[in-house]
């Protein structure tokens, strides 16, 4: 499991690796509370007294949900137990696929139990700094994005892809905080910056049809209408792409349609 998480951080697939800690914690979760671990077994019950109430065992295998196996994400009450199904090598890979897949008040609530219980390492508390860092950045950021103040909004923004990671690591939220950028440029009327900041949130997820389409008004505005037609052309594609196969398969494309 664990060279299987590297390798997924490697390909920056973070949407990836929180869904296998998610479907690891599933599946170890069939054996709370099921009485299996009896008589001299049961000293080695890993999970004794594991009540869950939140956490399906059968989540990513039921058939009645439409969303595919691949594309699922537990509940942010059930991660809290799902988190405390896996084992410590894993429990790091899974905190920082939760703030990168800006899934942070997850990644939060998940810190906190974590530190509660006792159940933690190092880098889990350097990841439970690096999620209340993000989160008051990015939402200091919005308030100034809504006042109006656009260059200090996309300054915030700026500091919060410093938080968020100190390489490219892709990510969700990384893609979100470029795009927030190219908005703040955009609404300042600087184009050129702006193109810049969408096209790295591009790079980060291929389908991110906003910041595809944002880009698109970028290059109208600076009088290149080949760009501008080639991006409104890659957009109009998408969007009807999503709407005949709104489920990628495993391993193809990206989920990012927003």
């Amino acid at each position: 499991h664990v060279q299987k998480m590297k390798h997924l951080i490697n390909q920056k697939r973070w949407f990836e690796v929180a869904n296998h800690c998610e479907q690891m914690a599933a599946k170890a979760s069939r054996y709370c509370d099921v009485g299996i671990f009896k008589g001299d077994l049961q000293d080695s019950n890993p999970f004794p007294a594991m009540k869950l109430e939140e956490l399906d065992p059968d989540y990513f295998t039921r058939s009645d949900i439409v969303v595919p196996q691949h594309l699922r994400v537990l509940s942010t009450a059930a991660t809290r137990e799902a988190a405390s199904l896996l084992p410590k090598e894993i429990l790091p890979y899974y905190v920082t696929s939760l703030r990168l897949e800006d899934r942070c008040d997850t990644a939060l609530l998940v810190g906190r139990f974590l530190r509660k219980t006792g159940k933690r390492v190092d880098s889990i508390d350097q990841e439970w700094e690096k999620v209340n860092e993000t989160i008051k950045l990015r939402e200091e950021g919005n308030i100034f994005f809504r006042r109006g103040e656009f260059d200090r909004a996309a300054s915030l923004y700026k500091q919060c892809l410093q938080v968020c990671s100190d390489t490219n690591t892709g990510g969700q939220i990384n893609a979100v905080l470029h795009y927030n950028r190219g908005r703040c440029f955009y609404a300042m009327s600087q184009e050129q910056d702006a193109c810049v900041e969408f096209t790295h949130a591009i790079s980060i997820h291929s389908m991110y049809s906003n910041a595809i389409l944002q880009r698109a008004r970028c290059h109208i505005q600076m009088k290149d209408m080949k760009k501008a037609s080639a991006n409104f052309n890659r957009y109009l594609t998408l969007v009807e792409g999503a709407r005949e196969h709104p489920y990628p398969p495993p391993y193809k494309g990206s989920d990012c349609f927003f």
